[in-house]
């Protein structure tokens, strides 16, 4: 039975998760029973059956026609009528004389829960595994990225995934359609494109972006912004938010994230200066394309008047770059006692000053004000080359070689040749290519570890050589090596095995339960110690598998179950589904960060 501090997850079918406070444990795989609890039958012939036989069967409900077997549908629908009722306190009825006493009631509640507790423990060992399923939209992307090494958008192909008790990871509310399919493959695409290797290795290069270049001209000659922060030689002082849509987005960046995307690093120096007490302020640091916030990196503070320096690691698609803003400065400006209209105190203003009739108005020079230095970001940061993902695509024996080369003895399509990222086409494009004599190998032992880490457990033979003849297919058509491998691995990636989480037999295999295990609390695939252990057979042992599960829960990657689960839970995800339009309501927004909201 459950105690009142354990928490039930019920996700395919029968499947019982229980999480306590401090740990998680996962209900052995199997039980057995030494003997099975009995339903209370003598609290019924004592206490229900005079109400509920044949000559008065009260209630439509016949008491004595109760059996002590669980697993038959009608009795197991019966006992549930009477488990509700005796919770309930409904029966037997408060205003019968002899009621039995409240200690009584409570060991027949607790051998009937422990009766059905025990009878769905026998029914998953007997009827076998739960319920197939496909992955959601977010375990579909989590899974392709942790293959492939890639921080491409995948869900915003795929349709909506529908719910189910709230949820969209059960198995009935996951349906599959010829829409999906077709998305699939659409991702698949998309996908392979971008763990492909196009151009030679980027140089790794320290940029020094200060705010007063001619880059900047945007954002910084913005009439609103001039009355909103200042420059000071290479720094930027914020006095005020900028216009909400003409932000400080760091537009040198941009040009670089244009022409090498990938992980950089950023490091931003800031203080604070004449806050009213001495404290710190606060900024934020959002990821930004076209001049549009799309992901917000964090807040960090300003020390009063000493410098401090944070550090931010991610990739960036192309096109990217970042925004920095002050936090909430228009109350910060006003407790300290400025206005947000004027450059100064109110006392301090000329009379019949206006700074749009003024032709040179002063702006804010005075008051609390945070000091951007200028920007360092080193990138793009390589571990290897080429990227893990292109690796496991196309093999460590397949070598870059110029498109040009290439196109000589095989068909490479224009998309190879002239690729274009970001509305830009690339130049001096590369592709991959292996000696004739070391195709066929290279091929199969490349594809044998593709599979194996897609489907999340040892491919078979038969399964690599039905890949591997769509490979030959396409090399004998004249198709250069990258447009054969990837015929496979779009095969692959579109598979059941890839896209569902499949549980073939009665009994989970290492492999099955680590994957069970991983998507519950990481919602992806396992990693690369999950599948070492679950290789050796080892993780069905209960010691096992607890330490793996603590490694998993203990890892940063669990932030992602507890952010999953409360938007479904609490239907977070659905917080701004009121935020008023920004072009009917501008008002809203100008209240929201002056202030005043």
């Amino acid at each position: 039975m459950l105690d009142q501090h354990s928490m039930k997850y019920r996700g395919k079918g029968e499947r019982w998760l229980h999480l306590s406070p401090l740990f998680l444990v996962l209900v052995p795989l199997s039980v057995k029973h030494t003997q099975a609890a009995e339903v209370p039958v003598s609290f019924i012939e004592k206490h229900c059956i005079e109400c509920h036989d044949d000559s008065v069967s009260e209630g439509d409900f016949r008491a004595d026609l109760l059996n002590k077997r669980l697993s038959d549908a009608p009795s197991h629908n019966a006992w549930s009528r009477v488990l509700a009722r005796l919770q309930t306190g409904e029966m037997p009825p408060p205003k019968k004389k002899e009621r039995p006493e409240e200690k009584e009631v409570r060991a027949a509640l607790r051998d009937l829960k422990t009766a059905f507790h025990e009878q769905a423990l026998a029914n998953r060992s007997e009827s076998g595994r739960v319920p197939v399923r496909r992955l959601n939209r977010l375990e579909y992307e989590n899974t392709v990225r942790d293959l492939l090494g890639i921080d491409t958008e995948l869900r915003d192909l795929l349709p909506e995934d529908d719910l189910r008790d709230g949820f969209n990871n059960q198995t009935a509310a996951l349906s599959i359609s010829p829409v999906h399919i077709q998305q699939y493959m659409a991702a698949a695409d998309r996908a392979l494109d971008a763990a492909s290797v196009r151009q030679a290795r980027p140089e790794t290069k320290t940029h020094r972006f200060a705010f007063n270049h001619e880059e900047e001209k945007p954002w910084s000659a913005y009439h609103y912004n001039q009355l909103q922060c200042n420059l000071h030689g290479e720094d930027l002082h914020f006095f005020l938010d900028t216009h909400i849509e003409v932000p400080v987005a760091l537009r040198q960046f941009e040009a670089v994230t244009r022409e090498t995307p990938g992980r950089d690093r950023i490091r931003i120096t800031t203080e604070s200066r004449d806050t009213t007490n001495g404290e710190d302020l606060i900024y934020s640091v959002w990821i930004a394309a076209g001049g549009k916030r799309k992901e917000l990196l964090g807040h960090f503070d300003a020390l009063h008047r000493k410098e401090s320096t944070i550090e931010v690691t991610r990739p960036f698609e192309r096109g990217e770059t970042i925004i920095i803003a002050p936090y909430r400065m228009a109350k910060v400006r006003i407790d300290s006692g400025y206005s947000v209209y004027l450059p100064d105190k109110p006392n301090k203003i000329p009379e019949g000053w206006h700074f749009i009739n003024n032709p040179n108005p002063p702006i804010a020079t005075v008051g609390p004000a945070i000091v951007i230095k200028p920007v360092v970001i080193t990138g793009p940061w390589i571990d290897t080359w080429p990227p893990a993902g292109h690796a496991l695509l196309y093999g460590e024996a397949a070598e870059l070689a110029p498109t040009s080369d290439v196109a000589k003895t095989a068909r490479v399509p224009e998309t190879i040749i002239h690729p274009v990222r970001a509305h830009r086409q690339l130049k001096d494009t590369l592709t991959v290519r292996l000696p004739a004599e070391r195709v066929e190998q290279a091929t199969r032992e490349t594809l044998t570890r593709f599979v194996s880490q897609a489907f999340r457990r040892p491919a078979t033979a038969e399964e690599v050589e039905h890949y591997h003849a769509r490979v030959r297919e396409q090399l004998a058509k004249g198709e250069c090596l990258e447009v054969a491998l990837n015929a496979a691995h779009r095969a692959v990636l579109c598979s059941p095995d890839f896209l569902f989480l499949v549980e073939r037999g009665p009994k989970l295999t290492s492999h099955e339960l680590a994957a069970r295990l991983s998507y519950f609390l990481w919602r992806t695939a396992p990693d690369a110690d999950l599948r070492t252990v679950a290789s050796t057979g080892e993780l069905t042992k209960p010691d096992v598998l607890r330490k793996e599960t603590a490694r998993l829960i203990a890892s940063p990657r669990f932030e992602t179950f507890v952010n999953d689960f409360l938007a479904q839970w609490l239907n977070l995800r659905e917080i701004d589904a009121t935020t008023p339009d920004r072009d009917l309501f501008p008002e809203y927004f100008e209240s929201l960060y002056d202030g005043r909201k």
